[in-house]
């Protein structure tokens, strides 16, 4: 438990460290999360697997990861959280270039047992320009609902590559240049 501890903190200073920039320019080496946007990495932690995140609206999102564990306890895990993002409230008001996670999901874990449980998401990113990614850290308290209730936590760290988009203009002018 104590690694895991000083990972998070560690990583919570690169990601001071990495976006630490003056505040005045902050809002421009934040990139703006838009609808439609789709995110697919990586997350390490509790679970590690593949993670996707595909905003729905320009400040609300859906994340999903599949993550495995292959040695002794074999299992499968699926979590599904609708998230709100608050792109500009710590940069407005502690000068802090990253963007906060609030929301809701579920969880479902099988292998030899199956579990079913609430996850209360909380959790921190920051997303770049150039290239087009996302440096993220969550820590999510949850209720066990199946097979008994007990709380839990989820700790975990992630990056994604944001695909790109064609912009509606951009799409707009190719079509009617073939005309």
């Amino acid at each position: 438990m104590n690694k895991k501890i000083f990972c998070i903190f560690l990583l919570i200073l690169i990601m001071f460290g990495i976006t630490y920039v003056n505040a005045d320019t902050l809002k421009d080496k934040i990139s703006r999360t838009i609808k439609g946007d789709v995110g697919i990495g990586i997350i390490l932690g509790e679970p590690t697997g593949i993670s996707f995140k595909i905003f729905t609206q320009d400040l609300r999102a859906v994340d999903i990861a599949l993550a495995w564990a292959l040695k002794k306890n074999q299992y499968l895990r699926i979590h599904l959280d609708y998230l709100l993002n608050e792109n500009e409230y710590l940069i407005n008001e502690l000068g802090i270039p990253l963007s906060l996670n609030y929301g809701i999901g579920l969880k479902s874990i099988t292998g030899r047992d199956f579990i079913m449980g609430i996850r209360f998401y909380t959790g921190v990113f920051h997303r770049f320009k150039s290239p087009n990614t996302e440096l993220f850290l969550e820590l999510v308290p949850s209720m066990i609902i199946i097979p008994a209730t007990v709380f839990d936590m989820d700790g975990a760290i992630g990056f994604r590559f944001y695909l790109r988009r064609k912009d509606k203009k951009e799409i707009n002018r190719k079509y009617t240049s073939f005309q």
